[in-house]
This record gives structure tokens, sequence and C-alpha cells, in this order.
């Protein structure tokens, strides 16, 4: 049972639908019957996106990020601090994920999406992982978050065999850059004192926020008017979190950011239900 806990902790059960999420709503935009469902494709590419991906994702992040872990305030209580004990099973952990990332990206079609989660297993490696480690790269680290679409892209190309819409993915893009430049904020005295230089390090908390509300800007006029009923208009709050936070500087940005998970996974699920809605219309 401690393993199993350990598992969850350290794939961050918070985060599992902004992989799995996302290619849960890829997948269903691209469908033309949602009998399409009933596959053993969607079961295995669903099931990956919500455990391994994760495992593996946060797994090197943490095996690579004990030099800034030390310092960081949230490891521990809301994620996973690495302790030397769990190198091996750390490590082994990650070994075993990679395997299964080769064998799911030999599994999928079209070639496209084999080519996508070839990507996908490359970003979550060497965001955290040396020689390249993205994450002390400033810009770099925020574009290379684009890894939390890519699920998405894979669902749809598996059920129309093309990409999304050029205008959706570069939304999304500034959506996921936004929501990594928000996450390291808090991280910047950490990250300082372990000699890490992020985009928030280089920027500062005050640049970053506006840089945040310029990319959730950009995500919201690219995204709110092809969502109906009103919802779209409701995506205005994510420039808006950034700006109140610059302009109320009392605000707890640590706090601010968990809020996220759930306005996240609400938005996530009220799309998904105009989806199905549309789709069963249809």
């Amino acid at each position: 049972m401690e393993t199993v806990n350990k598992i969850l902790i350290i794939s961050r059960y918070r985060f599992w639908s902004y992989t799995a999420g996302t290619y849960l709503l890829g997948y269903l935009l691209g469908v033309a019957n949602l009998n399409s469902f009933i596959s053993l494709e969607f079961l295995v590419s669903f099931v990956y996106f919500l455990l391994p991906a994760n495992l593996f994702l946060y797994g090197v992040n943490d095996y690579f990020d004990r030099d800034t872990d030390v310092f960081n305030q949230k490891k521990g209580t809301m994620e996973y601090r690495f302790k030397l004990a769990d190198e091996n099973f750390l490590s082994g952990l990650i070994k075993i994920c990679v395997f299964i990332s080769i064998i799911f990206i030999l599994f999928l079609q079209p070639f496209l999406a084999k080519l996508t989660a070839a990507l996908f297993t490359f970003l979550s490696y060497f965001y955290s992982a040396t020689p390249l480690r993205f994450k002390t790269k400033p810009i770099i680290d925020s574009v290379s978050n684009v890894l939390y679409i890519l699920p998405g892209i894979i669902g749809y190309l598996q059920t129309s065999t093309t990409h999304p819409p050029v205008s959706i993915i570069i939304g999304l893009w500034c959506w996921v850059m936004a929501m990594h430049l928000f996450s390291a904020i808090p991280d910047i005295n950490s990250d300082k004192k372990a000699n890490i230089l992020t985009t928030a390090v280089y920027l500062g908390k005050s640049k970053s926020l506006l840089l945040c509300t310029f990319l959730w800007s950009v995500f919201f006029l690219n995204i709110y008017s092809l969502i109906p009923f009103g919802l779209g208009s409701a995506l205005i709050i994510y420039p808006l979190i950034p700006l109140i936070n610059l302009v109320f500087k009392s605000i707890n940005l640590t706090k601010t950011y968990w809020y996220y998970p759930y306005i996240n996974n609400i938005f996530g699920f009220l799309i998904f239900i105009l989806i199905v809605e549309s789709k069963l219309n249809g």
C-alpha cells in the first residue's frame, strides 16, 4: 500500500487530467460517432496518459530536480520530495515508464500520432533531465510545455487523421506556456538559490505576471468564440487571475496556483459535456 501511495504522489494525481483529460477532449473532438470510444485504441491511450505518462514526466522531474527541491517549500507537502533511499525505486520506475512509452508509440496509429507521442516522450524527459534540461533555459522552459497539449493532438489524430485547427493549437500552446510560467513564479527564490535560471527568475515576479496575462489573453481570444452558451466568455478568468495578483500584491500567489487544478477540471468537464451534447445532436 505504501508503494501504491508513493506512485500516486510521484505521478501528481492532481494533474492527471492535464494529460488524460486533454487526450479525452482531443479524441472526442475528432470522433464522428461516440461508439468510437468502445475501442482498444482509446482505452490503451487513455490509461497511458492517465498514469504511466504522468509517472514518467514527474518521476524524471523529481529525479533530476534534487538541487532545487532542497529549497522548494511545496516539496514534501503538496508534492513528492526526493529521498536518497528512493533512488533505486524512482530510477526503476522511470525505466519501466520508458519501456511502456516505447510500446505505446509502436501501438499508435496513424504515423503522425507516433511522431507526436515520440515528441511528448522526448520533452517529458529532457524538460528536467541533463544534458538539455529545458527547465534551466528561459523562454524554452515555457515553450517546451507544449508537451501538455500533445495528448489532445494525438487523440484528435486518432479519430480525424489530421491535426486540429492551427488557431486552436496556438491558443492552447499559449495556455500551457502561461500555466508553466505562473507555476514557476512561487519557485523563484528556490530556483535562485539553486542557480537555476527559469523564465520566471529571468523576468522577475511582476514581468512574469504580465507575460502570463498576455499569453492567457491570446488563449482567450483564440478559443472563447468556439465554446457555446457563454462558457467561452468565462475563460476570461485566466488572464484576469495574474492581472489581479499583479495589482493586489498582498495576495498569496502560491495559494492562487493551487486553485488552478479545480478551475481547469471544472472547465474541462463542462467543455466535455458540451462536446458530447453536440455529437449526440449532430
